[in-house]
């Protein structure tokens, strides 16, 4: 990559804007649909989260999940934290076969889970 779109790359993420635009290119790689982003770029999604089997060891620096309206599943990746996680979801947290095992007393604490949580 070239220095100057380096520079670019950099200004623009800095901007609220390139934010955005970094946090919509995301969700679409992750197949995320029916999301909206807060004042404050949090996430909420009125549908499910599938993030199982996409390798990650944590969630992105500008990825901050706020609401998921059914489920958060990120089942089978390297996850090391829980950075990132939703504040609430409807349903159900599914996050087993990583690479730290996270109990449900760790994950209550960032997280209101409305039913159970597997991990």
């Amino acid at each position: 990559m070239n220095n100057s779109f380096k520079k670019y790359e950099n200004s623009l993420s800095s901007l609220r804007i390139g934010k955005i635009i970094f946090i919509e290119k995301w969700l679409s790689e992750m197949e995320i649909e029916n999301y909206s982003i807060n004042s404050d770029l949090s996430i909420d999604v009125n549908d499910s989260v599938f993030l199982d089997n996409k390798n990650l060891t944590e969630l992105p620096d500008y990825i901050k999940f706020n609401k998921i309206q059914v489920f958060f599943s990120c089942e089978n990746n390297n996850l090391i934290s829980l950075k990132g996680f939703p504040e609430y979801i409807s349903d159900c947290l599914y996050c087993c076969n990583n690479k730290i095992k996270f109990d449900a007393k760790d994950i209550r604490k960032i997280c209101k889970v409305n039913y159970q949580i597997f991990s």
